[in-house]
Formats: C-alpha cells, sequence, structure tokens
C-alpha cells in the first residue's frame, strides 16, 4: 500500500475511535452530562427558565447559547492541540468539524429563537447545543482521564519500578 494511503487508514481508524471509545467510558459521559452540559451550562438553562416566565427575550437566550457555545468549542480546541497523541491531520479534521459544529450551533440558534415563536424549548434549545456537545465528545472523550483502568503508577505509593 502507499504511504497516503496507509495516512488515511490511520486516520480513519483514530476518528473511529474518537466516536465510539467514550461510549465505552461511562466517567466520559457522565462529565459531558453533569459537568458540560448541566453544571457547565447553569447560565443557558437559566436564561431558558427566565424566557418561559417571559423575563429573559429571545435575544437573552440567543446570546446565553452563544456564550455556552463559544466557551465549550474553544476550551475543547485548547485540549485538542495539546493533545501528542493526535496526528496533525486528525488535528485538522476535527477543528474543521469544531468550526462546522459552531456555526451549526449558531445557525440552530439563529432558526429556533429568532425564526420560532416563542416560548423556547428544552427540546429546542438541546437541539441547538447537540452540535457543541458532539464536538466536545470528538475531541475529549478519548482523553486518559476517563479510563477507569487501574494503572500500577497510580496507586498509593506508587509503582517503584517504573522510571523516574
Amino acid at each position: 500500500m502507499s504511504e497516503r494511503l496507509i495516512e488515511w487508514k490511520e486516520l480513519g481508524t483514530q476518528l473511529v475511535d474518537r466516536i465510539s471509545k467514550p461510549g465505552s467510558r461511562p466517567t466520559a459521559f457522565f462529565y459531558l452530562l453533569l459537568a458540560v452540559a448541566a453544571f457547565g451550562g447553569v447560565g443557558l438553562w437559566v436564561t431558558l427558565l427566565l424566557s418561559t416566565f417571559d423575563q429573559a427575550k429571545p435575544r437573552d437566550v440567543a446570546l446565553a447559547v452563544g456564550t455556552y457555545a463559544l466557551a465549550i468549542v474553544f476550551t475543547s480546541l485548547g485540549d485538542l492541540f495539546l493533545d501528542r497523541e493526535a496526528t496533525r491531520n486528525l488535528k485538522f479534521i476535527l477543528f474543521f468539524t469544531a468550526v462546522v459544529a459552531l456555526c451549526g450551533c449558531g445557525y440552530l440558534t439563529y432558526v429556533t429563537i429568532y425564526k420560532a415563536s416563542p416560548p423556547i424549548g428544552l427540546l429546542v434549545l438541546v437541539v441547538a447545543v447537540a452540535p457543541v456537545w458532539v464536538t466536545w465528545w470528538l475531541i475529549n472523550g478519548v482523553d486518559q482521564r476517563f479510563t477507569t483502568d487501574f494503572l500500577p503508577r497510580e496507586a498509593i505509593g506508587g509503582d517503584p519500578g517504573q522510571k523516574l
């Protein structure tokens, strides 16, 4: 096989790993659900709640979605560029995916908030923010922090045989 074909095959394998591997790691899924979506999106959910009681305008909800999406995507991109295991081609594809997801989130926010009639529902907001969560999943889901495997060097006292 040519070297270029091997590179594309490895890239495809890495992308499939980034899509599927986090699904086998419950810690990655619950971190996405609790820390990124629930806790990280508190400002978003409060604004949504206020909009149901006519205390916030659609513009306020759109602003909350925008700031939340920018924060999640750009911190994920920071993690991506610090990842030493990701190849240059993989970083480019994930960067492009993140930009497309950010644009998709912006478009869905515009369509659902400004074109749809208020009140803005929870499901509508989740659909608008979903591309941002997919970006986080692809970039951070394979991180070693989310494994539950036992490593001897992490035991109390550490591994006396490891290289220093």
